[in-house]
């Protein structure tokens, strides 16, 4: 598990992405640490398909040195902190979110929401518990914290995405589409936001501004 001692996350432009973040890593790092290029977000910390949930948004804060695909199922399941700053409920609750979502493991995803609910507050655990519960089938729960969390921190782009998914199943878009566009104003180059504000922005007769929307992300990498 790696304490993170610093956060790298600002939204900075598409084209500035990997130069911003590249910069972070090489304030510990030296170039020839790694030889795959200067796009070491992208590498690094890639974007993973939620387990259980199609559209959920998820960027893999493991940082592994060496990339690697999820591994098999383990019979040893439980995680360790490195140092005493590692062993409590908010960093091991976080890891395990992390990795639950990786490996897909129910007792890893249960550990998660046990040590999540006792940790302290914040808008990060908010969010990734959240993200869990609504994974278990609890959309109310989800939603009352994605609230919270974006009014802890309203710059929370992941609460803001998925807050909005809850939303406009329930088919209140209007209030979807508000959200779907402020995570894209911090991050024009968020897939799944694009893709339900289009959805969202269609299915209210305003095709052209869907048809901006996907103008918008035509330069992103997805």
């Amino acid at each position: 598990m790696v304490r993170h001692l610093s956060r790298p996350h600002r939204v900075p432009a598409p084209a500035q992405r990997a130069a911003f973040f590249a910069s972070r890593c090489l304030t510990c790092h030296k170039p020839a640490d790694c030889e795959r290029g200067p796009d070491c977000a992208t590498c690094h910390m890639p974007k993973i398909t939620a387990a259980d949930a199609k559209h959920g948004v998820f960027t893999d804060h493991s940082i592994p040195r060496i990339p690697v695909k999820p591994a098999a199922k383990s019979s040893e399941w439980r995680l360790r902190g490195f140092t005493a700053a590692d062993r409590g409920d908010r960093e091991l609750g976080l890891a395990y979110a992390e990795l639950a979502v990786r490996t897909g493991d129910r007792r890893q995803q249960a550990e998660a929401i046990r040590l999540l609910t006792a940790a302290p507050p914040d808008a990060e655990v908010r969010t990734q518990l959240g993200f869990l519960l609504e994974n278990t089938g609890a959309p109310d729960r989800a939603m009352s914290l994605y609230q919270a969390a974006l009014r802890d921190d309203p710059n929370q782009i992941l609460a803001m995405v998925n807050l909005g998914r809850l939303l406009g199943v329930q088919g209140v878009l209007d209030r979807a589409i508000a959200l779907w566009r402020g995570a894209l104003e911090r991050n024009p180059c968020l897939e799944d936001a694009g893709a339900n504000l289009q959805i969202a922005l269609r299915a209210t007769n305003a095709a052209a501004a869907a048809a901006m929307v996907q103008k918008g992300q035509t330069g992103c990498r997805f």
